[in-house]
Formats: C-alpha cells, sequence, structure tokens
C-alpha cells in the first residue's frame, strides 16, 4: 500500500530530509520490554547495494551493522534506483524512491495511518493502533520500531492477536497472470501492486486473444478515441522487477486505438531488469513496446526489447514521456515504423524527461519525422547511441528528428536519408532549434551515415550552429578509437574492442553482450 500523504507531511514541515536516505538506530536496550511479542522472521533494513544496515529481532532487540547511509555515498548511477528496507521473506516494509516514500509490509494493513505525533515528528502506526516507526524531521533520522516502539515510547499492548499481514511481491510466472494485472475481475492484482517475474515466460498464444485484437496492454481506457492521456481511467502506478527474465513473443494489434504497449501508460512507476523478445506490436499513436506513455517520475532501468512495432509517436521501447521520467541503462533493437514521429527507442520526450545510457539499434522507418533514437526530444538525452538505418521526411536524423532539448556525449552510424529532399536531414539531427536546444561533445560517422553535416536545419532554417559543441564527424576507423572521445567516461560507461566495434555500455556487457561490430 502507498502512503501518498508522507511526503505531503514531509513539505508541511519545510524539512526534505529523505533524500539524505539516512537510517539511523538505537542500542538494542532502548528496544527492551516495549509489550510486544515479535512475530518472526527478523526485521532487517539493507541498502540498495544489498549491505544490511541494522537488525531487529523477535525480542525487540537492534543489532545496528550501520549508523547511517548517506546520498553522497550512494554511486551516481544509483540515485534513481531504491533503498529498500525489507524483512526477511523479502516484502517490501519501507520504500524510498528518488524521493518518493512507499510504506509496505507485515506491520500495515488498510488501516494504516501517519500522524503528526509528537511535536515535529511523524509517527507511523499500524491498525492496531502501535507505533511502527518514528521520522524525525528536524534531523532527518529514520526510527524503525520493528512493529512495536520507538525509543522512549510507553508500554504497549496489542489489543487483537493476529498475525501479521505479509504483503509481499505478486510472482508472474505465465502470459495469464500478466494480463490479470489491473484486471477488475482479479482484485488481487491491482495496478499499483508490486510484481515480480519468476521465469521466462511464453506469450505466443496471445496472436490468438480478443478475436485477434492480442494482448490488451496493462491499463484502462473506457474511450479509445480521445488520444488524451488524462482520458486514460486506470494507469499503472506499482512496481514490476523482470529480474533479468524475458516476456516472449507478445502480439498485440490494435491498429485504431491510442497508448499501446505492454503498459498502456505509467506514473509514478518503476519497470526494471525486463527483456520483450519478439515482440509484434501494432497501434495507433503513442505506442512502445514497453509503454505507450509514461508520466509524473516514472523510471525505467534495465530494460531491452526486440522485434517490430508499428505506430504514430511511437518508439521501441517507449511511445511518450513527460512530467521527469526517466529511461536509464535500456535498449531497443526493434524495427519500427509509422506515419510520424518514429524513433528506435522513444516518439517523444517532454521537458524534464530523461534518456540516460540508452541505444538503439533496429531500424526506423517514417513517412515523416523519424529517428534513430527519438523522433522529438524536448528532454535530456546523455550517453546514448543509435546505430539502426532511418528514413523519413521533414526531420530525419541518426539521433533524433527534432531536437528541443539536451543531447550529450552521443553517437550515431545508421544510414539517414529523406525522401522528399528538403534537406532537413543530419547525421545526428534533423532540425534543431537553436534558441534552447544544446548539442555537444557528440560524433557522428560521415561514412555509415551518409551526412556530412551533423544537423540538417538550424533555428528554423538557418544552418549556423548555435549552441553546437564539440560535435564531429569521423570516418569508420576513428570511431573505433577510443581517443576518438577523449572526453567520454571510459571507466565508468563505455567501453570499447578497438578496431572491431564502436563504444557501447559496460552494463551491456557485463550482462553477456558484445559492443555494435563495424
Amino acid at each position: 500500500m502507498k502512503i501518498k500523504t508522507f511526503l505531503n507531511n514531509i513539505f508541511l514541515y519545510g524539512l526534505f530530509f529523505l533524500c539524505l536516505f539516512t537510517l539511523a538506530g538505537q542500542s538494542s536496550a532502548d528496544y527492551e520490554n516495549c509489550g510486544i511479542n515479535f512475530q518472526e522472521p527478523y526485521w532487517v533494513a539493507q541498502n540498495n547495494d544489498g549491505s544490511t544496515l541494522l537488525i531487529v529481532d523477535n525480542n525487540g532487540n537492534m543489532d545496528i551493522i550501520s549508523q547511517e547511509v548517506h546520498l553522497n555515498t550512494i554511486p551516481l548511477e544509483s540515485v534513481y534506483k531504491s533503498l529498500i528496507i525489507t524483512n526477511q521473506t523479502n516484502a517490501k516494509v519501507f520504500i524510498f524512491n528518488n524521493f518518493r516514500a512507499y510504506i509496505k509490509g507485515d506491520v500495515l494493513t488498510e488501516q494504516s495511518n501517519i500522524t503528526n505525533g509528537d511535536g515535529a515528528n511523524l509517527i507511523i502506526q499500524n491498525s492496531l493502533g502501535l507505533n511502527v516507526a518514528r521520522f524525525e524531521t528536524d534531523t532527518g533520522d529514520i526510527y524503525l520500531a520493528g512493529n512495536v516502539c520507538y525509543p522512549g515510547a510507553p508500554e504497549q499492548e496489542a489489543t487483537s492477536p493476529a498475525e501479521p499481514t505479509v504483503v509481499i511481491d505478486s510472482d508472474i510466472s505465465a502470459c495469464e497472470e500478466l494480463q490479470k494485472i489491473g484486471d477488475p475481475n482479479y482484485p488481487e492484482y491491482p495496478l499499483d501492486g508490486d510484481y515480480v517475474l519468476t521465469a521466462n515466460i511464453d506469450c505466443s498464444d496471445t496472436v490468438n486473444w480478443n478475436n485477434g485484437a492480442g494482448f490488451d496492454p496493462i491499463g484502462t481506457d473506457n474511450d479509445t478515441s480521445s488520444g488524451a492521456i488524462e482520458d486514460i481511467d486506470d494507469i499503472f502506478t506499482g512496481t514490476f522487477d523482470g529480474q533479468g527474465y524475458a516476456i516472449n513473443n507478445l502480439t498485440i494489434n490494435r491498429p485504431n486505438e491510442f497508448f499501446i504497449g505492454l503498459f498502456m501508460a505509467t506514473k509514478d512507476a518503476e519497470i526494471k531488469n525486463l527483456n520483450l523478445t519478439n515482440v509484434n506490436i501494432n497501434g495507433k499513436t503513442w505506442v512502445g513496446g514497453l509503454i505507450g506513455a509514461m508520466v509524473s517520475n516514472s523510471y525505467v532501468d534495465h530494460c531491452y526489447i526486440t522485434g517490430n512495432i508499428t505506430g504514430s509517436v511511437s518508439g521501441g521501447l517507449v511511445g511518450r514521456m513527460e512530467d521527469s521520467s526517466v529511461i536509464n541503462n535500456s535498449g531497443s533493437s526493434v524495427d519500427i515504423s509509422g506515419e510520424s514521429n518514429v524513433g528506435g527507442l522513444v516518439g517523444s520526450s517532454e521537458i524534464k524527461s530523461e534518456i540516460i545510457n540508452s541505444f538503439a539499434t533496429g531500424v526506423v522507418t517514417s513517412a515523416s519525422s523519424a529517428g534513430g533514437l527519438i523522433s522529438n526530444n524536448d528532454g535530456t538525452i546523455n550517453n546514448s547511441y543509435a546505430t539502426g538505418n532511418v528514413s523519413g521526411n521533414r526531420g530525419v536524423g541518426g539521433i533524433a528528428a527534432y531536437n528541443d532539448g539536451i543531447i550529450t556525449n552521443s553517437y550515431a552510424t545508421g544510414n539517414v536519408s529523406d525522401s522528399d529532399y528538403l534537406g532537413w536531414v543530419g547525421g545526428l539531427i534533423g532540425t534543431q532549434n537553436g534558441t534552447q536546444a544544446n548539442t555537444e561533445d557528440c560524433r557522428f560517422n560521415y561514412q555509415t551515415t551518409g551526412q556530412n553535416d551533423a544537423i540538417g536545419v538550424h533555428n528554423g532554417g538557418s544552418t549556423s550552429y548555435d549552441n553546437v559543441f564539440l560535435v564531429y564527424a569521423f570516418a569508420t576507423f576513428k570511431m573505433q578509437e577510443e581517443n576518438t572521445y577523449s572526453s567520454w567516461d571510459f571507466v565508468n560507461i563505455w567501453t570499447i574492442d578497438e578496431g572491431n566495434t564502436y563504444p557501447c555500455h559496460k552494463w551491456w556487457t557485463d550482462l553477456g553482450n558484445t559492443c555494435p561490430a563495424i
């Protein structure tokens, strides 16, 4: 269960210390004789790297392994990940994720609440009225109490004997279970639930589902003709951890419907460690293999997709991004086509959205604007690349068709061509708005892209290069050399097999994959 008022209370006191990710504890003596018999198993608090911070046993004794952890001790690439406190059944108790807090676990029920407690502190209680934890807003400290007490609290006794309600992640092991998410006929699969894929699953039979329409995207839109995201009735707001497993052979054939993908749309959601292989997806507008539209701080991490997709404002992974949504460490090898605004990874991104350490290698074809990585970029793209061939008109680029945002430390190699010969075509970007866009420290292969200019048209028709810095065209052999990218991070982010490949991400090769060959 997500207690959304928690964040509001923090703001009321003007002290938003959750971003410190600080955990503090007291000696075991402070936790003795609280009048409650703790239930097995023990409580364990862990950081996102798996290190144990503290343990509370069933007598209320606390063993502090680490007194505190601060944001600046967490690697930068983990800032968008979760600090999760779990018990030994892996039931999530507290989740702190990118400045949001969710409270779950075997001490809280539907009747759980947050009170302002003593003074400036926030007290979380379970349904028995017993204190679960205390958040000290003047220091940012978090005192965990198991399911009972905190230092200095009066003795408390449960008035009704009951086993704790264990809220665990819902396991998904079949395509039929996947389809139950958000279906009102299966309330045990809510749209705000936490799901874990426990095996590779085969969705081949979806080609026969719903009279040939295939899988029904997760979410509910009773007016599929509006095309407005605010008209979507129910959006996925939970978490989905693929654990590195794959959903294979998914078919969605809904050419007259908006917001098409495995998930129709996501809001404040997290999807990670998920592979989608050999998808066959056909939609009208806002089409993505994983998500049709991601909004309001949605986060995608370590996801990869292959197959074929058709639709406008479409991307191999996501159709549309907005409201501070993030794609991190993800990739697409989808061949994708549509009438307009087609991108290898994402169809369009709005201001404050981010694409980080990601790539696209599929063929992109559009009757109008087309980009190897993204069609329309109003957000930020960093440390990313595209190698697929791109064709379209009125805006065609190896990375982006249109750039009104920021693109840094990225490269393109695929052939780039326009069918109307208007000249809105570039090795990196078809059209860039020079008044607000910025392209910096990027590369493209002028031999394989077939383009001599990084940007086709600039600032509404000008060919001047305002807000373009350290952007270079190189021959194939130079694109194979690490020193061509001298300012890029080849320690933590990039890797290359010099003379044989282009650069790619370390997270990708760490999974046993290889960089794109010349």
